[in-house]
């Protein structure tokens, strides 16, 4: 049997975090890179997975890194973006701001293809226990 008050709590916070997305330039978004709090989102899966993050899900964060499908941003993709202008997508789960490029061209989905390998101190970073979510609940 199937909990409604949890389905409607996860439903209610995804609205939230996806109320809170916002287009945004790479440029606006350096001071977050400098400090390693940019993560990369591929656009294979939502932008939406700030949710995991948001109520400290390590399990599916790894399993989402391990796939290249979320990581920090790496210092070769940083440039790229800043030379193209990009605009991207963003999302706020302090001290993290997750980002996707918004394409614009075929060209540009090199962006998503490549995330950065992350390195063990990176990763346990993200999934060793060191997120620190803005709310501190767990997913259903």
């Amino acid at each position: 049997m199937v909990n409604t008050d949890t389905l409607s709590k996860e439903a209610e916070e995804r609205a939230r975090i996806h109320s809170e997305t916002a287009k945004i330039t790479w440029q606006d978004l350096q001071r977050f890179f400098a400090q390693g709090y940019a993560i990369a989102v591929s656009h294979q899966i939502d932008l939406v997975v700030a949710y995991q993050m948001s109520c400290d899900n390590q399990a599916k964060l790894q399993v989402r890194m391990e796939a290249n499908q979320v990581g920090p941003v790496s210092d070769t993709q940083a440039l790229e973006w800043l030379q193209a202008n990009a605009l991207m997508w963003s999302v706020v789960v302090r001290p993290w701001v997750l980002v996707q490029a918004i394409l614009q061209s075929p060209e540009h989905k090199r962006w998503y293809l490549t995330l950065a390998v992350v390195s063990v101190s990176q990763y346990s970073l993200l999934v060793g226990g060191v997120i620190t979510p803005y709310r501190s609940q767990k997913c259903p």
